[in-house]
């Protein structure tokens, strides 16, 4: 090989390596879900501090930057209203949260969200700014408030005194409190809970200077009473920590939240839980095969020595009346609107009738090729 042949094959090869690296570095363009948001939960990020919803900066950048290289769109709180209202959202759209109002987010997090241009949400308990030192972690001060504020962040309402747990068991927003043996009345718990809601909204929308309409539950307790009052203060939007995908046919009080602040949610770990968790919400089978699909539910199916079938989800048992296209659970018997089909040595039932017996919300998973349950209603179911 002359010297001139060398140097062309050394260059070539070369060059096909940097494209390789190029590849690897460059952000995927795969497509894992639409139409939906993964809406992120975070708390406490610190170097030094440790617990289940504490995570170090590092690993707090990391996930963000995996999630960048894999082809997630960061989004807004303004785009996430937009898009529960109709309009559309980049395919792989993620919004970050967080919850508490720890001091942490504004000198470990925010840095790092500046840094990466990724928005998010701090959803703050309004009380603590009046004694940031006065708690075991240190919280927002309004100075800070405000400086996130003004940095792109958007600041919501995670109550005013009611993230707190009456004798250290029951959420003070959805609990009835009681003094000298005396609980409060109807008016009055509805009373305490809309005006601690005002107080917060109003508080933050003088430091920030824009309409507050966002809420995260407390400790993700809620009721239907408490969803009523939020509303009268003027809250539109409210947040739990249900770990699921974030859709347009949620109601808009009840949003779910998928966990990423605690320390042992790696980058990939993280990136497969979204995965997991996109669903395709208008994806309606006629008929599904009962056995497979109650055990992608969780539950499991028997046959008897007299064919009976029976469905067992934890305590629960429906028995099906295959003939009679009958299913009974605790004596009540419940008929299906269509009939039970034996196809391929299966037994199949509609979805809509599974749904019905069972009052599950099933809804498909396409990343997984599985059925799950839907806990987060479409409609709120009195509590």
């Amino acid at each position: 090989m002359n010297r001139l042949s060398f140097f062309k094959r050394s260059a070539m090869f070369a060059l096909g390596g940097l494209l390789v690296t190029m590849s690897s570095l460059a952000p995927a363009d795969d497509v894992y879900y639409r139409d939906q948001v993964a809406v992120l939960l975070y708390h406490h990020v610190s170097k030094a501090d440790q617990s289940n919803v504490t995570i170090t900066p590092e690993l707090f950048g990391k996930q963000l930057a995996y999630l960048q290289h894999k082809g997630y769109h960061f989004i807004d709180m303004p785009a996430f209203q937009r898009y529960m209202k109709g309009e559309q959202v980049p395919s792989n759209a993620v919004l970050v949260t967080f919850d508490d109002s720890y001091k942490s987010i504004a000198e470990e997090a925010l840095p790092v969200l500046e840094k990466m241009d990724v928005p998010a949400v701090n959803f703050v308990i309004t009380q603590d700014l009046d004694g940031p030192f006065s708690s075991q972690l240190p919280s927002l001060n309004e100075a800070d408030v405000e400086r996130m504020s003004a940095s792109g962040i958007d600041i919501e309402c995670h109550s005013n005194r009611l993230h707190r747990k009456h004798n250290g068991i029951a959420p003070f927003l959805t609990t009835r409190l009681s003094e000298e043996g005396l609980s409060e009345s109807e008016e009055e718990y509805r009373g305490r809970v809309e005006r601690d809601t005002i107080l917060c909204a109003r508080r933050l929308e003088r430091l920030t200077g824009r309409k507050i309409n966002a809420y995260a539950y407390p400790f993700g307790s809620y009721n239907q009473t408490a969803i009523e009052e939020l509303k009268k203060a003027g809250i539109e939007y409210g947040f739990t920590i249900v770990p699921e995908m974030a859709t347009r046919g949620d109601n808009e009080m009840l949003i779910p939240r998928i966990n990423a602040g605690s320390p042992g949610i790696t980058p990939q770990t993280l990136h497969n839980t979204i995965v997991r968790q996109a669903v395709e919400p208008d994806k309606r089978e006629d008929y599904v095969p009962l056995r497979d699909t109650f055990a992608q539910l969780g539950g499991v199916v028997i046959r008897d020595e007299s064919g009976q079938v029976n469905l067992y989800y934890g305590e629960e048992r429906w028995i099906v009346q295959v003939d009679k296209g009958i299913v009974s659970k605790n004596g009540v018997e419940t008929r299906l609107a269509h009939p039970l089909i034996k196809r391929n040595k299966k037994l199949w039932i509609h979805q809509s009738d599974l749904e019905t017996v069972t009052g599950f919300d099933i809804m498909y998973q396409p990343n997984s090729g599985k059925y799950g349950i839907r806990q987060t209603p479409a409609i709120i179911k009195k509590i």
